[in-house]
């Protein structure tokens, strides 16, 4: 069984939770796993194990349309068709670590970080230039201010993992890969992040020149166009 990740497709979780609350990795996870780092892919896995495959249950719906063809996928399915959705994700040797990942997984500590990532990949989507020279030299505090941050509304839906290696890596052993999908509704989301997006116009206005911001204010108007 394969499936293949678009370059989209997966959000990573950049930090995950350990038994201690909410800190740096644990010295397990450090140890048996490794933290996805950007960007944001993961090749193509034949897939040899999955979450509950031993009671003969079939990938849940949301699952498999994510595997298949991303969190867009994922989003167009009935019961989310009002949210937005995200997917952290890790990878690790033992199952054991992805089982205490997701235990400790909390949307409301957790999400942010992803909502921050989606937004940063979203402002230099559609880039032909460095970001500091489109929006101006203040970027990289945009950025900052932007993984500051904290979003509220987020609910864990589900999760699964996977057991499998990618095609062609003979030689490497095979690994588990935790999912855990988040929602939000879209219209607490867009509030959120247009209210974020004004204040950091407003205060990189007087170090960014009249196109810069005028540039900020255009990716501002269709910010959820394709998000």
């Amino acid at each position: 069984m394969k499936f293949c990740f678009g370059p989209a497709a997966v959000l990573v979780l950049l930090s995950c939770s350990s038994p201690n609350p909410r800190g740096a990795l644990s010295e397990a996870v450090q140890q048996q796993g490794s933290v996805l780092p950007p960007p944001r892919t993961v090749p193509a896995l034949q897939i040899r194990d999955y979450k509950n495959r031993e009671n003969g249950a079939a990938l849940a719906p949301w699952f498999r349309a994510y595997l298949e063809g991303g969190i867009g996928a994922a989003e167009s399915l009935e019961p989310y068709r009002n949210s937005y959705l995200f997917v952290a994700v890790i990878r690790s040797p033992d199952l054991a670590v992805i089982t205490q990942w997701v235990r400790n997984f909390s949307p409301e500590q957790d999400f942010s970080r992803l909502a921050a990532e989606r937004i940063r990949t979203r402002l230099e989507r559609d880039l032909s230039v460095s970001p500091a020279n489109f929006y101006g030299a203040n970027y990289t505090g945009i950025l900052r201010a932007i993984y500051r941050t904290v979003f509220w509304g987020a609910r864990k839906e589900n999760d699964s993992w996977i057991f499998g290696s990618p095609p062609g890596a003979e030689g490497e052993p095979p690994l588990y890969w935790g999912f855990i999908l988040v929602s939000i509704p879209r219209d607490t989301l867009e509030i959120q992040v247009h209210k974020l997006l004004g204040d950091l116009k407003n205060s990189n206005e007087k170090t960014a020149t009249k196109s810069q911001n005028e540039a900020f204010d255009a990716v501002r108007g269709r910010f959820f166009e394709g998000f």
